[in-house]
């Protein structure tokens, strides 16, 4: 029966990864247009989704009225901005190079806990953090890859990704709903991102728009699937499925966009998946 439960998780957490990945190869289609105003334009559709359907994830009032409101729309902040430094890094980054970057998140998360929540790591955590980022250099390979304003964004965007997933663990589950994951992060990107987005706002084609409608979308809807999948089954079932996100990343680059990656790409993603997959099973061990 728990197993079952698990396999579904894994299910759930495998469509959410997926939904994600096309976001972001949406993303990357919109690239001409600013990103600030697609995190915009995304951050309203995806409030109102979750707005429609917020009694299935726990109810607006009960959402605000969870203890530790104010670390909460802390976080939301953290990741608004965070989810806007993603916008930047899939507009200028090849896929699987992004997610080459994105991937340390896990190890940032880890550092992020031992100061913040005092959490204790064993030392093969550390050789596994230097094996993660060796594969990060061999991915970028600095000095040969041109180094643009994607790079600096996906290493923000990580470090910001890890630091919500911290706070989330500080505020505690039982002072969060389903709905808090995403709710307040696009309340944040809303409110932030309106009036840079009005003086700048680059007039879209209608097809544009419904890209912009679908990344919303599929954000609100992925992030679900996600949440609800580690809520229902142990990190070390889900955290593993994450890496299929390179797979896509790969996948949709060669059809969409016709970037395809080197050798050394795929080698210091594979150094990446396998130090992130020993992670879990030191976490699972412990």
């Amino acid at each position: 029966m728990i197993q079952n439960q698990n396999l579904k998780a894994m299910a759930m957490a495998f469509g959410g990864f997926t939904l994600w990945t096309m976001g972001d190869a949406a993303i990357r289609y919109l690239r001409d247009y600013p990103p600030i105003q697609i995190a915009f334009l995304c951050g309203i559709y995806s409030l109102a989704l979750l707005i429609a359907f917020s009694p299935y994830f726990g109810g607006l009032a009960e959402t605000f009225r969870k203890p530790k409101l104010g670390l909460q729309i802390f976080r939301g902040v953290v990741l608004g901005v965070c989810g806007l430094t993603s916008f930047y890094t899939f507009a200028y980054l090849e896929l699987p190079t992004a997610y080459a970057i994105i991937f340390l998140a896990p190890f940032f998360a880890k550092i992020l806990s031992v100061k913040l929540n005092r959490e204790a790591v064993p030392k093969a955590f550390w050789l596994l953090s230097a094996l993660a980022f060796l594969g990060v250099l061999i991915a970028l390979r600095p000095g040969t890859l041109p180094m643009n304003i994607g790079v600096l964004t996906a290493f923000l965007s990580t470090g910001l990704f890890a630091l919500g997933y911290v706070l989330g663990r500080t505020i505690g589950e039982e002072n969060q709903t389903s709905l808090s994951t995403c709710l307040f992060p696009d309340i944040c990107m809303v409110v932030m991102f309106m009036v840079p987005t009005f003086i700048n706002f680059v007039p879209m084609e209608p097809h544009d728009f419904y890209v912009a409608v679908f990344i919303g979308a599929q954000s609100a809807i992925g992030t679900m699937l996600v949440s609800v999948a580690y809520a229902k089954a142990p990190t070390a079932y889900i955290a593993p499925v994450h890496f299929t996100q390179i797979v896509w990343g790969v996948i949709w680059g060669a059809l969409l966009f016709r970037e395809y990656p080197d050798a050394w790409t795929i080698v210091g993603a594979l150094i990446i998946i396998g130090a992130g997959v020993m992670l879990v099973r030191l976490g699972r061990a412990s």
